[in-house]
């Protein structure tokens, strides 16, 4: 995987990822203590991401949230509903990753992965209820 900056809204206010489809990927953000998402999880706050997909992938892609072992993903298929060169935020309600997860105790806040070819560019990731594109919580 290839990293560098990238333009948004400042100079280089995103960080570009080149995935070569080589072999099973992942973006992700850590913390550095676990965060508790347990209310946020009860009403309609979401996980929003705000990325251009540079190159679509060529495989299918998941957007996860881990807890320890326990990871919660949503199908995001090959990011059809991202179109190529734009700009959007994607949202993924928090609800969707409940049941795998122990939302009082979240340590990875975002996990994009794909074994296939993938090059996006992510400027934000944040808690929010207003997205460009909810893909809703296929498995």
């Amino acid at each position: 995987m290839k990293v560098t900056a990238t333009d948004h809204g400042v100079q280089e206010g995103a960080r570009r990822f080149v995935i070569d489809g080589s072999g099973p990927a992942q973006i992700l953000l850590g913390t550095q203590s676990p965060v508790d998402l347990t209310r946020q999880a009860n009403g309609d706050v979401m996980l929003l991401a705000t990325m251009r997909i540079d190159a679509a992938p060529t495989g299918p892609v998941t957007l996860a949230l881990r807890s320890g072992p326990g990871n919660g993903q949503v199908a995001l298929g090959r990011m059809e509903k991202l179109p190529v060169g734009q700009w959007k935020t994607l949202g993924v309600p928090l609800k969707c990753f409940v049941g795998n997860v122990n939302m009082g105790r979240v340590d990875t806040p975002f996990v994009l992965a794909t074994d296939g070819a993938l090059t996006v560019s992510v400027a934000r990731v944040a808690l929010g209820t207003t997205a460009d594109v909810t893909p809703g919580c296929a498995k």
